[in-house]
């Protein structure tokens, strides 16, 4: 899983860079068609890194939870050992 995140996470530098650049095109656009492809994909690229932020964060809850899983089920079976030495 952590590969997953550490791919998702060079993916979303890579846009924020994409978007950097786009939005200094749009700012320094002067004709109103080159302005408005340039906004449209500072737009897109904005939507695409909120979309890489959002999935960053399902995965990470999703590894938490994974990982808070695992030691709950090793202090059952820990327990469960101790109970059957003690009878």
């Amino acid at each position: 899983m952590a590969n997953n995140i550490g791919d998702l996470k060079m993916k979303l530098d890579v846009t924020t860079i994409e978007l950097k650049q786009a939005l200094d095109n749009f700012r320094n656009a002067k004709n109103p068609t080159l302005k408005a492809q340039m906004k449209n994909r500072a737009t897109n690229l904005l939507k695409k890194k909120k979309m890489y932020e959002q999935h960053i964060v399902n995965l990470e809850n999703t590894q938490y939870t994974l990982e808070s899983t695992h030691v709950q089920t090793q202090m059952i079976r820990d327990t469960n050992d101790i109970v059957n030495i003690i009878h």
